[in-house]
């Protein structure tokens, strides 16, 4: 059997702009690593690089590839996450002859560091959130949903049941009958059931 070629065509060559499979940019102001990360990581193994920033004992590099072919799709996959960073952040992790995984393990580390005063500061936020404060019940429920998934990052994980309550105490006056009805179900209904029985109230209304 002929020995494959390094220019053999990659399912990572066929991305032509990493934002159309990762949408979010990620910043140092707006806390969003889980999400983002979860995206990164889906279109890695979607288009077989995931290697490139996974844990070599748990995903080995692929001995089909060759070493140049490597360092190829290595460049590719450290450019799409220089493509989904902010520029600030791209300042403060770039380092020139990083591999794709030296760069992935600066941005995860970098959003761990100071995980306790990071965690107290979105807590507060997380508990102090109220419907009054955004234009609809939609965006209000978007931003519960982001800071239980910055939560998250830090390793303080929000319970279904609690972002449920955190949504019915936030909510305003006029969806007090709404978060009656919801707070006396047994069992609580998970939260994009309980968005949408808000939401069809604001609409209601």
């Amino acid at each position: 059997m002929a020995e494959k070629s390094s220019s053999s065509f990659h399912p990572a060559q066929t991305v032509h702009n990493i934002k159309n499979l990762v949408p979010l940019t990620l910043d140092l102001q707006r806390v969003q690593y889980h999400t983002w990360a979860e995206l990164f990581q889906v279109a890695a193994r979607a288009h077989n690089v995931i290697d490139h920033i996974d844990d070599p004992k748990i995903s080995p590099p692929d001995p089909d590839v060759s070493a140049l072919k490597w360092k190829q799709l290595d460049a590719i996959v450290l450019s799409w996450i220089y493509g989904t960073i902010s520029e600030d952040l791209l300042l403060t992790i770039i380092k020139p002859g990083s591999t794709a995984r030296d760069a992935w393990l600066r941005v995860k580390n970098l959003f761990h560091d100071n995980k306790s005063a990071r965690a107290a500061d979105l807590d507060n936020q997380f508990n102090h959130i109220n419907l009054e404060n955004y234009p609809n019940v939609t965006a209000y429920c978007q931003q519960l949903k982001s800071l239980a998934d910055q939560l998250k990052d830090v390793d303080e994980t929000v319970s279904d049941q609690r972002l449920v309550l955190q949504l019915i105490n936030g909510l305003t006056p006029v969806f007090d009958r709404v978060g009656s009805i919801i707070s006396h179900m047994n069992p609580l209904p998970d939260f994009f059931d309980c968005q949408k029985h808000a939401c069809a109230r604001g609409d209601a209304s």
